[in-house]
């Protein structure tokens, strides 16, 4: 295999190279050992390696799921064209709801007093989670919604929802305290699955596309059936039934739905929406197309005619929109009402973008007293006037007002819902919003860290490892970064924006055209130096920022303007090679020279270096090498022409890669470059076609192409985005143009379907942006379904290691077979096992170097192989660990590297070893009183004989290689603790100290280290917890049966396992290389051993009385239980590989030493 190095070297380069070479830019190729773990990584920068991807995304960002496609992700916190607003004042404080009418839901606040700006939802009505949307989601049910509008909550705190596009309206009983199914349904005779307009015909039982909806004191129900133009009444209907009592609207009819029948009259209505009833039962209906509100005394006990009339001058036969102009007395479109506990009525004067206030209009008149949206002027209707921000409103369309006065507004284009605080005394400025953090941002679904709103461009950054990530996120005109592409998950919140102040700010050019703005930016790119250039269109530019994540987001260089970052006009100066209009592509090159396609111009610009010199164009492709012209397929379709021209890319040798839109193809401009193009994909090599899947839709077909990539291996990438699709083309210079790969379609070259099958990760909907990282992954800009798509590569699989038998510390290297690997993978051999090095030789082959600790467990391995995107291959049992026959036991006193039994006879200070070479060894050492402290002291792998004098504390050794020695440490009272603390395979001095529960230990390396664990009464159990090959302070307390662990290697653990009586027995029972808690029921004769990597055994073996001495009798790895019996001297041993032993060493009144001390 070639392995690429940097841009400007060209040979192969050998294995050796790999570990030892530099790039041109002085990146040494490290390996990077995370000591102790196994595992390593590849170092910067290998090559993106052949297009073996998998088909379905792996992973998504911008949407928390890969079935979702939302505007600006769908959460609990934002809102898409909120409709309704209702206030529960059954519970203080009181509960808010909102029908979210584009994402098909209802939103529950549970306290409106502690709500905060930018705070989730409590409840989610309509839809299965927080983050769903879509229309009758799972399929019509009492579960679903549609474009759910007008909402009301009676004084039980039952919801009523005008579910308005499946023609009913829906009953929740009290959802915060029982559940988010409807117990019943109007305008579908008793049917929540049916969503029929006028189902059954038009009768005081059918709804069609109702949009209104009160109740009044008495649980009456209203409902505004709006597209049958009447108002139905319903007599409590949560005791009767779901039949219409009354109609106003249609002359007492139930049968007809004329609007204005009989002419505009105190009886007609035009699609009424809003509804309000005040506490005397006096009815006011919101008559929208008649850009009027009615009011009705009490006529549930009168008639079905108006009484007054609003927004017409008090005429009955008028319907103007803003008749005698904008005032305090016309309206135009209204649809909603409101009614504060004074009986002030609030209209929202929708096309007019305001609140008007009516004071006690029953007893007064019908001219407004106060307005909202406007500034308190009576005479302007503007959107927004003087821009978003607490004081504006744009298209207000739902009111609700709770106990405190306060009222609450769904300010429908601004996507969210203001609060005032007590208006009528306090002023008409918000206090609060819901849907956005801001008050000065009208973005659907809450911009934030998370979501995207028409993503274009994408850009990897690979002067860094981890790579970068920009994504142009263009319909909220910024730049979204990620700082680490491995770590991203599925939603993942970006960590840098450009163009915007904040995460949650949108819009073109925010705080005035400038280095710091955007409008609509479309397409990014990053250079050799890690510099982001983005494709600016709406302001016909291109920006260059200094590598922004460690420097600022504000632009250095700009192309376009003649320097200017205050202009944004299209062909600023003339069209030259120093104006751009509507850019839409940019690539960078291996020297740092920018690309750019001027898409309105129908061109390519090349600028030379453009940060050492100009920003002058020195290149022009598509226009017969002129500046100054800008056709489109200048002098003819050729090879020579463009049309608009979108995305372009360049590869490591130079080559230039273009979409051209328009004329439905994509170019390769082979270096050395000239302006003809050399390959043409999408039109079966034909330069003078250019019809949108000329020959039909095939693997050789392009339609509207909008991006295009190259990867270092020479696979070609083009975002088909007419047929909803990405096509992958191996090595087409070196093959053909016919795609190999297809993206979206579900493998199927001849369909071109959106969202083909639905939305999943196997679908798209209009691809427009593409790039490849470092590791292989794929990144796709799913521009209408709001997402970026990560494709992995194919998991690797794993099949030989090559030599498949190693031995315990000895260093190995291997060559591992397989398929589908990748660049930058790991091995992970299990925590016993160092590994030094791990290269790529091929798709197929890699080399490992590697080392099993001295102590790693014996037998069979797996070997797992993972890749940085989290695919992994397993090899189980695929390498052989053997002993290494220089290793001994730390009860072997005859160094055969077999444990012998030994005892110490404390009234002669003898010991009696039966050694499993030598035979029976009797040797003197010691005193009557003295603790016998067996181990290795001088390294030579041959267990010396020690004592320890308590009341002295001075340890008596006699080293097998080094001879006696004597050394004092410790005090009368501390227990001795003999263990390798520092790893040096020679045992330490160390003991405990109860009175203060502290360790003194005296390392054989030199120095000492004193460390408070435990406390007095504890039992100390040192051992080697973790698997690092030096012993680990820990105490077992058994008033708790409690485990306290403290790790060499860092950290801590806590674990009960045992009960006061039990005696702890920790040692290495499943040859892992770590020691295991357990113990030994003496009142049972039972031993309870928990594992270190999970599970447990209960076996019995022993009686009362017996002393428990585990250690590793058969040489397999694993500790086998064992206790001696002082009764009769005998040693009972149960081998872990099965059978058992009893053997007769010692006498009553001995102190066994062998497995004393593991």
């Amino acid at each position: 295999m070639t392995v690429r190095r940097g841009p400007m070297e060209k040979k192969p380069l050998s294995l050796r190279d790999l570990t030892v070479a530099s790039t041109p830019a002085g990146r040494r190729m490290l390996f990077t050992l995370i000591a102790g773990i196994g595992i390593l990584w590849m170092g910067y920068p290998l090559p993106v390696h052949g297009a073996i991807l998998d088909t379905s995304a792996d992973l998504v960002i911008g949407q928390l799921s890969l079935t979702k496609g939302f505007d600006n992700l769908v959460d609990g916190r934002g809102l898409d064209r909120p409709f309704g607003v209702a206030l529960d004042k059954s519970v203080v404080p009181n509960r808010l709801y909102i029908s979210d009418s584009n994402n098909h839901r209802i939103l529950g606040y549970g306290n409106v007093n502690s709500f905060a700006s930018g705070n989730p939802a409590d409840l989610v009505i309509g839809q299965p989670d927080l983050f769903s949307s879509g229309c009758n989601t799972g399929g019509l049910s009492a579960s679903s919604l549609c474009s759910p509008l007008g909402i009301a909550v009676d004084n039980a705190g039952n919801l009523y929802v005008v579910d308005s596009a499946n023609s009913r309206v829906l009953e929740y009983n009290a959802p915060f305290t029982s559940d988010t199914i409807a117990d019943r349904v109007f305008g579908q005779g008793g049917s929540f699955s049916s969503n029929t307009c006028n189902n059954g015909g038009i009768s005081a039982n059918s709804l069609c596309k109702p949009q209104g909806i009160a109740l009044d004191n008495a649980g009456n129900l209203y409902i505004g059936d709006s597209d049958n133009n009447r108002v139905l009444e319903y007599q409590t209907p949560l005791t009767s039934d779901a039949v219409a009592d009354r109609v106003f609207g249609q002359g007492g009819s139930f049968t007809s739905n004329a609007c204005n029948g009989g002419g505009i009259t105190a009886d007609s209505l035009c699609l009424p929406i809003g509804i309000v009833v005040d506490q005397n039962g006096n009815l006011y209906v919101v008559d929208v197309n008649n850009s009027r509100v009615l009011e009705y005394d009490t006529p549930l006990t009168s008639d079905t005619t108006a009484d007054r009339v609003f927004g017409q001058g008090g005429s009955f036969a008028s319907n103007a929109c803003n008749s005698g102009g904008v005032t305090q007395d016309s309206l135009c479109f209204p649809e909603d009402a409101g009614l504060d506990g004074a009986g002030n009525l609030y209209v929202v004067d929708t096309s007019n973008n305001r609140i008007l206030v009516y004071n006690a209009p029953l007893s007064s008149d019908t001219i407004a007293d106060q307005v909202f949206g406007q500034g308190g002027n009576f005479t302007t209707k503007t959107c927004n006037s003087g821009g978003v921000t607490a004081g504006s409103l744009c298209g207000p369309v739902g009111i609700g007002i709770d106990s405190s006065e306060t009222v609450y507004v769904a300010d429908f284009f601004n996507n969210r819902v203001l609060a005032y605080n007590a208006p009528l005394a306090s002023g008409t400025i918000a206090d609060k919003v819901f849907g956005q953090v801001l008050m000065t941002t009208p973005f659907p679904n809450f911009t934030d860290a998370q979501g995207f709103f028409d993503p274009f461009g994408v850009a990897v950054d690979r002067t860094v490892v981890p790579n970068r990530l920009y994504v142009a996120d263009t319909t909220n005109s910024r730049i979204l970064g990620y700082k680490d592409v491995l770590s991203l998950v599925n939603g993942q919140p970006a960590d840098l924006v450009i163009g915007q102040p904040d995460f949650f700010s949108a819009g073109c050019n925010t705080g005035g055209v400038s280095a710091s703005s955007l409008c609509f930016p479309v397409q990014v790119a990053v250079d050799p130096s890690g510099n982001l250039y983005v494709a600016d269109f709406n302001n016909n530019r291109v920006l260059e920022y200094d590598s922004p994540f460690t420097t600022d987001t504000v632009a250095d260089r700009v192309f376009g303007q003649g320097g200017s970052f205050t202009t944004n006009a299209c062909n600023n100066g003339g069209l030259n090679a120093n104006s751009l209009c509507i850019p839409l592509g940019i690539a960078v090159d291996s020297l740092g020279n920018l690309y750019v396609a001027d898409s309105d111009n129908d061109r390519i610009l090349v600028y030379n270096a453009p940060l050492t010199t100009d920003t002058t164009a020195d290149q022009v492709f598509g226009q017969g090498g002129s500046f100054t012209s800008g056709v489109c397929n200048n002098g003819g379709l050729s090879a020579d022409s463009l049309c608009s021209p979108w995305e372009i890319a360049v590869d490591n040798s130079g080559n230039l890669f273009v979409a051209d839109r328009e004329n439905n193809r994509a170019l390769i401009y082979k270096a050395p470059l000239d302006t003809t193009a050399d390959v043409i994909f999408g039109q079966a090599g034909n330069f003078t076609s250019n019809t949108c899947n000329s020959v039909g839709i095939t693997a050789g077909s392009l339609c509207s192409p909008q991006a295009i990539f190259a990867d270092n291996a020479g696979n070609v990438y083009i975002a088909d985005s007419g047929n909803h699709r990405v096509l992958i083309y191996t090595s087409p210079l070196t093959t053909d143009t016919l795609a190999d790969l297809v993206l979206g379609q579900g493998g199927n070259f001849t369909t071109n379907i959106a969202n083909n099958g639905g939305i999943s990760p196997d679908s798209l909907f209009t691809p427009v942006g593409l790039a490849v990282d470092d590791f292989g992954r794929l990144y796709v800009a799913d521009n209408d379904n709001n997402r970026i798509l990560i494709f992995f590569p194919l998991a690797p699989s794993l099949t030989s290691v090559t030599p498949s038998v190693v031995v315990q510390g000895i260093r190995t290297t291997a060559i591992l077979t397989g398929s589908n690997f990748q660049s930058r993978m790991n091995l992970d051999l299990g925590p016993d096992v160092t590994v030094h090095s791990f290269t790529q030789i091929s798709d197929t082959q890699a080399l490992v170097d590697f080392t099993p600790h001295i102590a790693a467990r014996l037998g069979a391995q797996n070997l797992v192989l993972n890749s940085l995107n989290g695919q992994s291959a397993t090899l189980d049992g695929g390498l052989q660990v053997t002993r290494n026959p220089s290793l001994i036991d730390s009860s072997d006193f005859d160094r055969d590297r077999r444990p012998d039994l030994a005892i110490w006879r404390p009234t002669d200070g003898t010991w009696y070893i039966q050694g499993s070479f030598l035979g029976p060894i009797l040797l003197p050492w010691g005193i009557p009183g003295d603790v016998p402290v067996p181990g290795d002291y001088d390294g030579d792998r041959r267990t010396d004989l020690a004592v320890w004098r308590p009341g002295e504390g001075i340890w008596y050794l006699s080293q097998s290689l080094l001879g006696f020695k004597i050394q004092p440490w410790g005090l009368p009272g501390d227990i001795p603790l003999p263990r390798d603390y520092d790893g040096d395979r020679r045992t330490d001095l160390a003991v405990w100290r109860p009175a203060e529960g502290t360790w003194y230990v005296l390392p054989s390396r030199g120095g000492f280290k004193v460390q408070a664990w435990g406390v007095e009464g504890d039992i100390p159990v040192p051992g080697d917890y973790d698997g690092d090959s030096v012993a680990d302070l820990a105490v077992w307390r058994p008033d708790e049966g409690t485990w306290y662990i403290l790790f060499s290697s860092g950290g801590l653990r806590v674990t009960q396992w045992g009960q006061k009586g039990d005696i702890p027995v920790p040692a290495d029972y499943n040859g892992d290389g770590i020691t295991d808690m357990g113990i030994w029921r003496p009142t049972e004769g039972k031993w309870y051993i928990f594992f270190s990597k999970g599970g447990f055994r209960v076996a019995a073996w022993g009686v009362a009385g017996d002393i428990p001495v585990p250690t590793d009798y058969n040489r397999d790895g694993r500790a086998d239980l064992a206790v001696w019996r002082p009764s009769d001297g005998k040693w009972y041993i149960s081998l872990s590989s099965g059978g058992f032993r009893v053997i007769a060493w010692g006498i009553p009144g001995d102190i066994p030493v062998t497995g004393t001390g593991e």
